[in-house]
């Protein structure tokens, strides 16, 4: 009860299963840094955030919490991925992946590219997993756009 309730002091995020995949990357990454500053013990991690869904996302979870968390290893990772099954389908990730894929900066300040090139990089992770391959991404988008 005292981690949950050092948990709220934070004021964490709500989901509410939004199509938007980058909503739900959002909330799953607040849950993350929250977690690591109050020391939230791996098997109270899922209670602590599903305390977190609304809507049509509490509802799915309603529905297959008993489901899910009978599955071998249940565990926070396994309802990162299960609630990314549901709310952020795979054609939504492939968009994703090719809206990085295909970034330019174009008419985009500096900052404006910089800024969607942080928040689409996410969604392809294979493609940048290393920080010269991220930067060697970022300057062909500057470089096409000159």
């Amino acid at each position: 009860m005292k981690k949950v309730r050092k948990q709220s002091d934070n004021k964490p995020p709500t989901y509410q299963g939004e199509p938007d995949p980058t909503i739900l990357e959002n909330w799953l990454r607040e849950f993350e840094k929250l977690f690591g500053s109050v020391g939230c013990p791996e098997n109270s991690k899922v209670g602590c955030a599903t305390y977190y869904l609304k809507g049509e996302a509490d509802l799915w979870w309603q529905q297959n919490e008993a489901t899910i968390k009978a599955l071998p290893g249940f565990n926070w990772t396994m309802f990162q991925e299960k609630i990314r099954d549901k709310f952020y389908p795979s054609f939504l990730h492939k968009q994703k992946a090719e809206g990085f894929s295909n970034l330019a900066m174009g008419n985009m300040s500096v900052t404006e590219y910089y800024t969607k090139f942080v928040e689409l990089s996410r969604f392809a992770k294979e493609s940048v997993s290393t920080e010269k391959s991220k930067a060697r991404k970022f300057e062909s988008g500057l470089t096409t756009a000159l």
